[in-house]
């Protein structure tokens, strides 16, 4: 079946976006520039999806209403009249809002998503990389497709070649940059006294290791460590953190945007892993890679003797 306007609706957070690019970058090939992408509006998801000319990009916002995210159907039919196929990306919904989206496309043929409102429903899996998992729908329209080929880290815009360009020229032969990222999400999170030891033992032994800190909170050493520690003063913007990363020699980090960028560079990284599952958002296409998860998927019972030994 020919479809002329196919739409992708898919509003996450931003690792979702750096796991989903595989997908977005397949499905772009497949419909030969006519798929346009429904997202939730943000300078950084902007960032991620400016490697794609989509055929029309619709930005919305969400409202929390009694724990829901929440977004206008009425409103977004208005403009998807057009719309002949809908690709529902997201492992989250609101069933009431998409149903009302749905019956509002009046030239709608199919849709597609891991619910059963949607004409072809993809299984869901926890047992598979959530890489794999958005690929699925790629694979309802060419199973021969390999998530391999579309594997390659996020291109993003100008601004940023010229930031990891400046990078790359000024980093030292003789320096090894250790990126590291512990603030997400509090349940997966390290604060700094679970930190503190395992990379201060890194310096101690590395003399030629330099800490480049990826997250919103400084990174708190002893005194003596600051001079290795590359501080801006303030947290870093996204494209220059990004731009650092791929310049990295090793991550070390928790759950989170960072930890699926640094997988999509292959930079040698250890993954911290607590209640979320290193089976759905680790490493998938990283070939040089540990994790360190304790029995109680709690980050705070991390041996941190595990985490120094960066290989």
């Amino acid at each position: 079946m020919e479809f002329k306007n196919p739409y992708i609706f898919f509003c996450n957070a931003i690792g979702d976006y750096i796991m989903a690019l595989p997908t977005l970058r397949a499905l772009n090939q497949l419909f030969e520039g006519r798929l346009s992408i429904v997202y939730n509006s943000s300078k950084i998801n902007e960032y991620l999806l400016s490697e794609f000319n989509f055929r029309c990009s619709i930005g919305i916002e969400f409202n929390h209403s009694d724990g829901e995210r929440r977004f206008d159907p009425v409103l977004l039919s208005d403009k998807m009249q057009d719309c002949d196929l809908f690709l529902y990306l997201n492992t989250w919904i609101y069933s009431e809002d998409i149903r009302i989206l749905l019956n509002g496309l009046p030239l709608l043929k199919k849709s597609a998503g891991y619910y059963s409102c949607f004409s072809n429903q993809i299984p869901y899996s926890t047992a598979i990389h959530n890489f794999d998992l958005y690929f699925r729908m790629v694979h309802l329209f060419d199973k021969k497709l390999s998530i391999e080929n579309f594997s390659h880290p996020p291109k993003l815009n100008e601004a940023y070649e010229n930031i990891y360009t400046q990078v790359k020229k000024t980093k030292l032969r003789s320096v090894q940059y250790l990126s590291v990222h512990f603030d997400s999400e509090p349940e997966k999170s390290i604060e700094s006294h679970l930190y503190r030891p395992f990379l201060e033992k890194i310096l101690d032994d590395n003399s030629d290791i330099f800490i480049i800190p990826l997250g919103l909170e400084k990174i708190k050493l002893a005194e003596k460590y600051e001079d290795r520690i590359i501080n801006f003063g303030k947290p870093l913007p996204f494209l220059i953190a990004t731009a650092y990363l791929s310049c990295s020699d090793y991550f070390i980090g928790v759950d989170s945007c960072f930890l699926h960028l640094a997988d999509l560079f292959q930079v040698p990284s250890t993954g911290l892993f607590g209640p979320t599952s290193e089976v759905e958002f680790g490493f998938r296409f990283n070939k040089d890679y540990t994790y360190i998860c304790p029995e109680t998927r709690e980050l705070k019972d991390i041996d941190y003797h595990s985490v120094y030994k960066i290989q």
